[in-house]
Order: structure tokens, then C-alpha cells, then sequence
């Protein structure tokens, strides 16, 4: 077997800016093109799923689909988390993978046949899969990756995940106006199919010192009863889970308001499927972008805490002009800025005020938000939203005006809630100094002064702290 040619000068100057180092460009390409072929995949599953279900019932059938999709949800993640522990995560991906392309192809041939119950069923199962899939999938992508190479390749892995929201997106009108809008189910399964070949290949090359799952005892039930207990006793985990949940719920009324708003507008299912598409590639210009150029600077310039002030700030704005005028402009404008937000500043900021606490636990609480507190927070918004009067719009603006207020009062208080977690953190010197934990920004820096001024011992902790912090 003769040896790989190396690479050019111009290529390999190129990979070590982007953070690729010397043996590395394989695996990063394995992971890029999987996390590309999976996310292209999902976008094309849920343009079509919003395509074929809007097209097909009224506005009123709209919470019904949320308050099954989520009960869908909790019990396949249940489902999933008991099985991780035995199959591991290249086997639990690939029979993912592999079930939900049989899923896929099921409800084509269904819909080809003129089932009138297909659009329900397929609108839940496009839910379950795209919530499933994608905490496995990039569980897997971490798993083949150790914490320093996750530090560098990460952000590149995301970045190709991004463009395949905005190729995906942009394609879907063409797509669906080709070969209709079922049709996308069919070129979602070939990506699927594709996004396990690569599997193959990352198993055979990447993770081959993964491939025994790590014993895990009590049961997923265990373990969230386990996270739950530690959210209550930890003030800033509360703090953080209640964003976490009234977020949600704004995106859960966001989605209704541009759900009911598409149907008034377009008639054919290839129509909302291409406006759905649209966004998916508006919001994926900014996962692709941001992170490189945008989420950085005001992180480090105005601090966590400050930054997440402005997706609630957004969404209080535009709801003004919706309640005022409920047209399709500002609801689309209202939808994508939210997401935008959220995604280029609310979730790095939350993940930097998680920085005081162990990374296991924070990885717990997680599970506990997606797996518990927001399937129930979303059936509890489903049913609200039956409450909402045919034809009527500002109802829904002035319950997203009301939230994103709470969500403001709530951040007002995460910085004592913060101080009081680094504190403990630096008594028990159980601060994350092995690289996992996010990166510090100078309003955190700056509260970590304070907390160490006057002890020796834990400010020496402090700057053993700050010098491993990238």
C-alpha cells in the first residue's frame, strides 16, 4: 500500500489557518461531510412535513400537531437514552438512520397512494426524527473528537451544518416544484443514506477506541431524577432552565403565528414547503457566519449576561408591530430574527454562564430541559393555543410580548446567580480546567476578580483558571 501524497503547500497553509492540524484534515472531512448530509437531510424532511401538513388541515389542527409531536418526542428520547447504553453511538446513530429512512419512504409511498391520514402522522414523525437525530448525530460527531481537536474542529463541523441549511433551504423551492413536495421525503432519504456511508467510515477510522459504551447505572428515568434534583438545588441552573422554557414557549407561538400566516398566503404544499425552505436558509447564513465573525466580539465587548437581552429585546419589538398589523412581513421578521438571535448570541451566552459548573452536570441538565421540562412546556403552549380565536393574530403577539418580558426579568437576575455558582466553584475547587468548559468573556473574568480578591489560595486557583482559558 503506498503512502498518501502530502498535501500541497497552499492547501496545507489553508487547513492550519481553519484549525486543522497535521493528520487531522481526514477525520474533519469525515465529520464535515456527515454533519452536512445529515442537517440537508432534516431540512428537506421538515420543508415538507410544514409543506404537506398546512396544505392539508386548517389553523385549528395547528396545537393539536404540537401537543402530539411533543408527547412523541419525550417518550422517544426516553426510548433512545435507554437504548444508547447497550447499542453505543455508531450502532444507535446507523439504526437511526436506517429506521428513519424506512419511515421516510413509508410515507411517500402512502401519500403517492392518496392516504388522506398521512400529513398528521408524517407532520409528528418529522418532529420526533428532527429532534432525535440531531442530539444523537452530533453526539456521535463529539464522541470521535477529544476535547482539544473539539475546540478547533467544532466550529468548522457547525459551519458545514450551516451551509447545509442554506443550500437546503434555497434548494427546496426547486426541489419541490420538480418532483413535488412528497418527493423531498425520497431526496431526504438519499442524503440519509449517503450521511451512513460516512458513518461507515468515521466507525472504521474515528472511533475506534469508542466503540464500548461506558457502563451507565439507574436508567435514563434515574438520571433525570438526578438532574432534576441538582437543577432546584442550583440557582443558576433554575435561572437558565426557566429561559430555557420560555423560550420555547416563544418560539412555540412564533411557529403558530407563521404556520397560521403561510396558510393564509399560499395554497399548495410545494409553495409553503419553498417558504419554509427560504427561512431555513435565512437562519443558516447566520449559524455559518456568526460564530466567525459575529458571536465573539459582542460576547467578549458586552459580556454573556448582556447579550442575552437581545433576542427577548427583538421579539418585543416585532410583536408590537405584529399586534398592531399581523401581516406576513413582520411575522417572518419576527420568526427569523428570534432564531438568528438565539443562535449567534443566546446560546453561546448561556453555555458561558454554565462555565462555573461540572461538565457532567451541565450535560445532565441539558437532557433534563430536552427530554422533560420542554416537551411539557410545549403540550401546557399547545393547549393554550386552542384558546386562541379563529382569524386573530394579537392574541398570540401579546402572549409573546408577556413571555419576553419574563425572559428579561430573568436575566436581570442570573448575575448574582452566576456569582454565587462561581463562588462554590472556587471553594470546592471543582472549576472545569481541563478545556471542556466554555471560554470566559471579561464580564466573567471581571466577576471572577471580584469573587478571589483578598483569598491567596483561590485567587492562585483563579490564574490557573484564566491561563487555561482559550
Amino acid at each position: 500500500m503506498t503512502a498518501a501524497a502530502p498535501a500541497s503547500p497552499a492547501l496545507h497553509r489553508t487547513l492550519v489557518m481553519i484549525g486543522v492540524r497535521d493528520g487531522e484534515a481526514g477525520r474533519a472531512a469525515r465529520l464535515i461531510g456527515f454533519a452536512f448530509l445529515m442537517t440537508a437531510a432534516l431540512v428537506l424532511v421538515k420543508s415538507a412535513q410544514r409543506g404537506i401538513f398546512l396544505a392539508s388541515y386548517t389553523r385549528d389542527r395547528i396545537p393539536d400537531a404540537f401537543m402530539v409531536s411533543a408527547a412523541a418526542l419525550a417518550a422517544t428520547s426516553l426510548a433512545v437514552s435507554a437504548l444508547a447504553p447497550r447499542l453505543g453511538v455508531l450502532r444507535l446513530v446507523a439504526g437511526l438512520l436506517g429506521g428513519v429512512g424506512a419511515l421516510l419512504i413509508t410515507a411517500w409511498v402512502a401519500l403517492a397512494g392518496g392516504a388522506r391520514w398521512v400529513p398528521f402522522p408524517l407532520y409528528v414523525v418529522g418532529e420526533v426524527v428532527c429532534g432525535v437525530l440531531l442530539v444523537q448525530g452530533w453526539g456521535l460527531i463529539t464522541e470521535a473528537l477529544d476535547v482539544r481537536s473539539a475546540r478547533r474542529l467544532l466550529p468548522l463541523i457547525g459551519a458545514g451544518a450551516g451551509l447545509a441549511w442554506v443550500l437546503g433551504g434555497l434548494g427546496t423551492s426547486v426541489l419541490a416544484a420538480a418532483i413535488g413536495t412528497p418527493g423531498l421525503l425520497v431526496v431526504a432519504t438519499a442524503f440519509l443514506a449517503a450521511a451512513g456511508g460516512v458513518l461507515a467510515a468515521i466507525g472504521r477510522r474515528d472511533l475506534a477506541r469508542h466503540t464500548a459504551a461506558p457502563p451507565v447505572g439507574g436508567g435514563p428515568l434515574a438520571r433525570i431524577a438526578d438532574g432534576a434534583r441538582f437543577v432546584v438545588g442550583e440557582p443558576l441552573l433554575r435561572l437558565l432552565a426557566a429561559i430555557s422554557v420560555l423560550d420555547l414557549l416563544i418560539e412555540q407561538l412564533v411557529d403558530f403565528q407563521l404556520f397560521a400566516i403561510a396558510q393564509e398566503r399560499f395554497a399548495r404544499p410545494q409553495e409553503i414547503a419553498g417558504f419554509m425552505g427560504q427561512i431555513y436558509a435565512l437562519t443558516g447564513v447566520v449559524t455559518v457566519v456568526a460564530p466567525l465573525v459575529i458571536t465573539g466580539r459582542l460576547l467578549a465587548r458586552f459580556g454573556s449576561t448582556r447579550c442575552l437581552f437581545a433576542a427577548p429585546a427583538w421579539a418585543l419589538a416585532m410583536s408590537a408591530v405584529v399586534l398592531s398589523a399581523p401581516a406576513l412581513t413582520p411575522i417572518v421578521a419576527l420568526a427569523a430574527g428570534d432564531r438568528m438571535l438565539k443562535q449567534a448570541l443566546s446560546a453561546p451566552g448561556r453555555a458561558q454562564m454554565q462555565a462555573p459548573l461540572p461538565a457532567w452536570r451541565r450535560a445532565q441538565a441539558g437532557a433534563l430541559i430536552r427530554g422533560v421540562l420542554a416537551p411539557l412546556a410545549y403540550v401546557g403552549g399547545a393547549a393554550a393555543l386552542k384558546l386562541v380565536p379563529a382569524g386573530s393574530l394579537r392574541p398570540t403577539a401579546i402572549a409573546v410580548m408577556a413571555l419576553s418580558i419574563g425572559v428579561v426579568a430573568v436575566i436581570v437576575a442570573l448575575r448574582p446567580a452566576y456569582r454565587q455558582a462561581l463562588r462554590k466553584s472556587l471553594d470546592r475547587r471543582q472549576l472545569e480546567l481541563d478545556g471542556d468548559a466554555p471560554a470566559l468573556d471579561a464580564e466573567q473574568v471581571a466577576a471572577l476578580a471580584a469573587q478571589v480578591a483578598g483569598d491567596e489560595a483561590q485567587a492562585g486557583f483563579a490564574v490557573t483558571l484564566l491561563a487555561s482559558a482559550p
